[in-house]
């Protein structure tokens, strides 16, 4: 075997993925070497994504036997992390345990339900699944601890002689961001009593692990859809991203869902575009969504001019922005027209100055 990497840290083409390749047998300049394939690889990783799987795939499949070893990894510290009163330490553990094992359940699902609505990613899913049902790859998730150990072990027979054979270990999990994208390190070592004894510590967790039928959760994605799921599961992908972005948005007035996704959905628009218009029916709150948007512009000390019908003017909006305590410039129509800075001079005509401030001071200007 050439080239046999030492240290990867995903940087400058030295990625996990690529180092993976050349351990399994794939010379460095990507071109397959004469040597037999490993017969064993042992993986142990916290997460898991159908992507990572993915990019080593193809290494995997003439290898007799693949074990993959998932872990449920200890996550950032959450409700079930903190010990009830008298609560034992055993009985702790074990519902700590029992809700690291759900986060992970639920990990895999929303990894199989966010991947994207492309072909490509439903060759990965299949490529996955194919893997699993080869007959030759076997999984089992721990249970007894967390498990954050991420180790790739190739090995075969003492009497195989010039097989792959090595250990990468550190930090990178098998996914598509720890093989390739993000920031790891990882160490290699190929000497025999190393690979032996890391042998030794994965079989020990493997014989005390269960089966899990990663296919059953990742094969619900070619499940037969209803065109309604279809159309949601599109809307999703061309939403989802706003959709979120909507859901963490503060609020400071009493809004309604709908009104909320309105304020997040203008914000943007603004943002990307410099202006939106905001037209809904009469009665679903136009001017609850224009006051967070003026309230928005207020906290960030940015000037913002709302023009509106002088009857609205000393009705609706004066009411409004008292209740609120909204302090923004408000001119009608037909203030703003004979102001100083805007008029056009005709004959007879006098122009006053309506605007506080200069024009170009404003942030933000609101017509109703």
């Amino acid at each position: 075997m050439t080239n046999r990497p030492d240290f990867i840290d995903n940087r400058d083409g030295n990625t996990l993925a690529w180092a993976l390749g050349v351990v399994l047998g794939a010379a460095a300049d990507g071109a397959e070497e004469d040597s037999a394939p490993p017969d064993l690889v042992r993986i142990a990783t916290a997460f898991f994504s159908p992507a990572g799987f993915a990019g080593i795939a193809d290494h995997l499949r003439p290898v007799p036997a693949v074990r993959l070893l998932l872990g449920a990894d200890l996550a950032a510290r959450t409700p079930d992390q903190r010990k009830r009163l008298g609560e034992t330490p055993e009985a702790f553990e074990r519902r700590r345990m029992g809700a690291g094992l759900r986060r992970m359940d639920a990990a895999f699902c929303r990894e199989r339900d966010g991947l994207p609505f492309t072909q490509a990613s439903g060759n990965t899913l299949r490529k996955l699944i194919d893997a699993l049902r080869a007959g030759n790859m076997e999984v089992r998730r721990y249970e007894k601890a967390f498990l954050h150990a991420k180790a790739y072990i190739v090995a075969s027979a003492k009497e195989s002689y010039g097989r792959p054979e090595g250990v990468i270990a550190g930090s990178s999990n098998l996914t598509g961001a720890g093989l390739a994208r993000n920031l790891e390190l990882n160490l290699a070592r190929y000497d025999r009593p190393v690979v032996d004894e890391a042998e030794r510590w994965f079989d020990d967790l493997w014989g005390d692990a269960e089966p899990y039928d990663l296919v059953a959760v990742f094969e619900e994605a070619f499940q037969q859809c209803s065109p309604w799921d279809v159309f949601i599961r599109v809307l999703w992908q061309l939403y989802g991203g706003e959709v979120e972005e909507d859901s963490a948005a503060d609020e400071n007035l009493p809004l309604t869902n709908f009104q909320k996704h309105g304020v997040a959905r203008a914000l943007r628009l603004i943002r990307d575009t410099g202006g939106v218009i905001v037209a809904d029916e009469v009665g679903l709150g136009k001017t609850f969504i224009a006051g967070e948007i003026l309230q928005r512009y207020h906290e960030r000390r940015q000037r913002a001019l709302l023009i509106c019908p002088a009857a609205l003017r000393d009705s609706t909006w004066r009411r409004f922005l008292a209740a609120y305590q909204l302090f923004v410039e408000c001119l009608s129509f037909e203030e703003l027209a004979n102001d100083a800075q805007l008029r056009v001079a005709r004959p007879g005509s006098a122009s006053r100055d309506r605007l506080q401030r200069p024009l170009d001071d404003h942030q933000l200007i609101f017509v109703e």
